[in-house]
């Protein structure tokens, strides 16, 4: 059926991506070459911090992130939405507006938690579209601290994924169970992928993120290993993944934002669909991939002023029918998936040990100096 479709918008033209102007619509847009739409969200890289000077190199022999680029599309004027950090651009992304909350604080989490604006989440509900968010830090998250007020008290730790994915903090969220049973940890999308039940929409907040602030390689890793995921799933030939990062993380990029925006950040597209290393020029940000999440399933905009980001057509081609993934590589990529989040959290402890005792020899060794030279 979906080879019919795309026969037919070939012949007719593929659609812009504006919204429509149906508010009850519940069915997918047939002009788009996807019906499953994967987010993927990294964090802190701005577009010099991978790409400044990149050049596609179509012989497939660069591997991790820049590979993708190569095989895939690459965005190279696509800005955080929001001057601000995680917690205003993922309200963008998933309410479209930040209501004042730019950075991750106790403040914002009081306003947080008790906010009652509609979500991407709940529209995707009201038009009948299956949906699950995948969050590689949830096990960190209790749902009763959220509920009670118990994260809002002074000196108690606040877990990551409260900015990362501010549907979690709202006390709302942990009240309905139908909503409940749609968030789950990331090693669900591995198993969802591999038996082709991946929903018509997953955003997945992985988990280690490639963060310069957590180090290694494990991040990119664990992005190649979810991309990788969905390229040997039977739900490739109709699936569009499209990965971006939270904010600029403090680091250098050259473009100057549009006014109001934050940094350039890179957005990817990897789809069998996607052109073959190519750059696209067209500037988006991320209020412009909601209203794409928007129109491709025909949801009620939660903006104000729906239907004014430019399209993402001239990513696409589907003239010659979907393509066979080029499944991504890297340095000691194991087999998909990577790791539980139980393995990846004892990785973390492992470093953060080796980080103390190296600590404590080097103080150790400084004692030793100080005493001689007194």
């Amino acid at each position: 059926m979906r080879r019919l479709v795309l026969l037919a918008a070939c012949v007719t033209g593929v659609a812009g991506l504006g919204h429509p102007a149906a508010a009850d619509a519940t069915h997918v847009d047939p002009s788009m070459p996807f019906d499953h739409m994967v987010v993927i969200v990294e964090q802190d890289h701005t577009y010099d911090s991978y790409f400044r000077d990149f050049a596609p190199d179509r012989s497939g022999q660069r591997a991790g992130i820049v590979g993708l680029a190569d095989s895939y599309v690459l965005f190279d004027s696509y800005f955080a939405s929001s001057a601000g950090g995680t917690l205003g651009n993922m309200l963008d992304l998933t309410t479209g507006g930040t209501h004042g909350l730019l950075f991750s604080s106790k403040e914002s989490l009081t306003a947080l938690s008790g906010l009652d604006v509609p979500t991407v989440f709940d529209r995707l509900d009201e038009a009948g579209v299956s949906w699950r968010l995948f969050d590689g830090g949830l096990a960190a998250v209790d749902p009763a601290k959220v509920a009670d007020g118990s994260y809002l008290a002074e000196g108690t730790a606040v877990p990551a994924s409260l900015y990362r994915a501010p549907v979690l903090a709202m006390r709302r969220t942990w009240a309905d169970p139908e909503v409940r049973s749609r968030i789950v940890g990331q090693d669900q999308f591995f198993a969802d992928a591999r038996t082709g039940n991946l929903p018509a929409f997953s955003m997945v907040l992985p988990s280690p993120t490639d963060s310069p602030s957590q180090g290694g390689t494990e991040g990119e890793t664990r992005l190649l290993s979810l991309v990788n995921a969905v390229e040997k799933s039977s739900q490739w030939d109709d699936t569009a993944v499209f990965v971006t990062w939270d904010d600029g993380g403090g680091q250098f990029d050259s473009a100057v934002p549009p006014v109001g925006s934050g940094l350039r950040v890179p957005l990817l597209l990897i789809s069998p669909y996607a052109k073959h290393g190519y750059i696209s020029h067209v500037e988006h940000d991320h209020l412009s991939l909601l209203d794409l999440i928007e129109s491709r399933f025909e949801l009620r905009s939660l903006r104000s002023q729906p239907g004014t980001s430019p399209s993402f057509d001239d990513a696409f081609d589907v003239s010659a029918g979907p393509r066979a993934p080029v499944v991504g590589t890297g340095a000691g990529l194991p087999p998909t998936p990577v790791g539980t989040s139980r393995q990846n959290l004892q990785t973390v402890l492992l470093y953060a040990i080796g980080f103390v005792a190296a600590a404590l020899v080097a103080r150790a060794g400084w004692l030793r100096q100080r005493q001689r030279a007194l």
